[in-house]
């Protein structure tokens, strides 16, 4: 009896606990990077226990090879160019201990073993999807209320106060709101389907989900996910001909809530100037205003006359602030390629490191022969691509590009094999291919390849791809 006991109590500190780390991964996002990093690094220790007692068996393939030597080439890199003279260090010297590269870059280790034990437990069948995906439901969910909530009242549901244009809900001062929704929601609207087996019996379920959560990234004011949100949703619509025609209804509800948020609240149109004065949108809104076309009608001559001309210049004032807003947007993404590139060229192969674009571009800003471009600064240049090759040269960048095209040739082989799969298999499969394929779309802004937050729900992606893939070769 006893020994039954204590295996009991083995199979649940092992497999059971493990699986509830992963699990309560959504749910460390929205606490803080502190939490993220401690609830990884409890998952990769549980998932060591369960490798030293034999209960999974180990499958390495290239793919874990390519990672691995990126990894340690980024910590050689990073360790050369802070230590040794006439290089970084004196840049950093008074850096606290947390934010020393080299230590960073030793600690980014953490992300490959993310990724190794991920992918390692779901093919052991020790991760449960679903379950994973009823979660994400539920967290995003509950961030998309609290946004539109923010919105509506000005305070979210813990008293954070809104701005005009921007509501970060559960995050507080942290902008992140949209870029947690459009990362997690498409685990999100299919665990719907998973769930409840047939989505044509949860349409009214389904529709209220996929609103919800495109009104919480609107609310958000975050442009670049709700873009990408929106490209994923289409990819859906291309790929999965049994819900399409709800696909399209959803948009359409969108679309025209948001036409009426645009009419009645200006500060939106602002705020999305960028999108609007590319595409043409801004045209067609009208801000509405208190004197409505009927009530001019009914003024005389000389009360309407004053009127006229205010009003003249308040739409053209408009369309000023929206090409204004948006010439900012494409001029300071520009010129943040065009910096990290100037720094490429300063190093072309190898790179300087770690960090090391916050540190170069002041350098490159001081110099006189660049006086004259538009150039700017940051702590990072808000594009994968650009961040990886600055700071890790064409080594570097060639590895993650090899890492991303083996990725990409899963994709293609799922997406070209969809129809032999049974309904299970393509809502598990469809929303993890989707969501790496926007996280690897070269034409989107982003936060740091590199940082905790950010960086745990790229690798977390690229695990369950990797899975697929090593599933597919097993």
């Amino acid at each position: 009896m006893f020994g039954q006991r204590n295996n009991r109590i083995e199979n649940f500190s092992t497999k059971q606990i493990t699986e509830i780390f992963f699990l309560l991964l959504p749910i460390s996002f929205i606490i803080g990077n502190a939490v993220v990093t401690l609830n990884i690094l409890f998952f990769i220790f549980l998932g060591s226990v369960l490798v030293i007692k034999n209960k999974i068996s180990l499958n390495f393939n290239l793919i874990d090879f390519i990672l691995i030597f990126f990894f340690i080439y980024l910590i050689l890199l990073t360790g050369f160019h802070y230590n040794t003279p006439g290089q970084l260090k004196d840049v950093t010297s008074n850096w606290p201990l947390n934010e020393k590269p080299i230590l960073k870059s030793i600690f980014l280790l953490r992300f490959y073993f993310l990724i190794f034990f991920i992918n390692i437990l779901i093919i052991n069948k020790f991760i449960d999807l679903k379950k994973f995906f009823f979660i994400c439901l539920i967290c995003t969910s509950f961030v998309s209320l609290d946004v539109i909530f923010q919105y509506l009242t000005g305070y979210d549901f813990f008293g954070h106060e809104g701005w005009e244009g921007r509501n970060s809900g559960p995050f507080g001062e942290e902008w992140v709101a949209g870029s947690y929704i459009s990362k997690l929601s498409f685990f999100s609207l299919f665990a719907i389907p998973l769930l409840f087996q047939k989505i044509k019996h949860n349409k009214i379920l389904f529709s209220l989900v996929a609103i919800t959560h495109m009104l919480g990234i609107f609310f958000s004011g975050d442009r670049m996910p709700l873009l990408i949100f929106i490209f994923g949703f289409l990819l859906i619509i291309i790929f999965l001909k049994n819900i399409r025609k709800l696909m399209l209804i959803n948009l359409i509800i969108f679309t025209f809530i948001v036409y009426i948020v645009f009419n009645f609240d200006p500060s939106f149109q602002k705020r999305y100037a960028p999108i609007l004065e590319k595409t043409g949108i801004n045209k067609l809104l009208i801000i509405k205003n208190d004197k409505s076309e009927n009530n001019y009608k009914a003024l005389t001559k000389e009360e309407a006359r004053p009127e006229m001309p205010s009003t003249k210049e308040s739409a053209l004032e408009r369309d000023k602030n929206l090409t204004k807003g948006a010439r900012n947007f494409f001029n300071t993404y520009g010129s943040l390629v065009q910096t990290s590139y100037l720094i490429w060229k300063e190093n072309k192969i190898f790179g300087y490191g770690l960090k090391s674009f916050r540190i170069k571009c002041w350098e490159i800003l001081d110099r006189k022969e660049y006086m004259n471009l538009n150039l700017n600064c940051s702590t990072h240049p808000h594009s994968y691509y650009m961040e990886i090759i600055s700071e890790t040269g064409l080594i570097g960048l060639t590895t993650i590009l090899i890492f991303f095209f083996l990725l990409t040739k899963v994709i293609f082989n799922n997406l070209k094999n969809i129809r032999l799969y049974n309904d299970e298999k393509i809502y598990l499969y469809i929303p993890i291919i989707i969501l790496f394929f926007l996280e690897i779309w070269p034409l989107r802004t982003s936060g740091s390849f590199f940082t905790a937050w950010n960086g745990s729900l790229f690798w977390l992606v690229a695990a369950m791809m990797i899975s697929i893939k090593k599933n597919k070769s097993s």
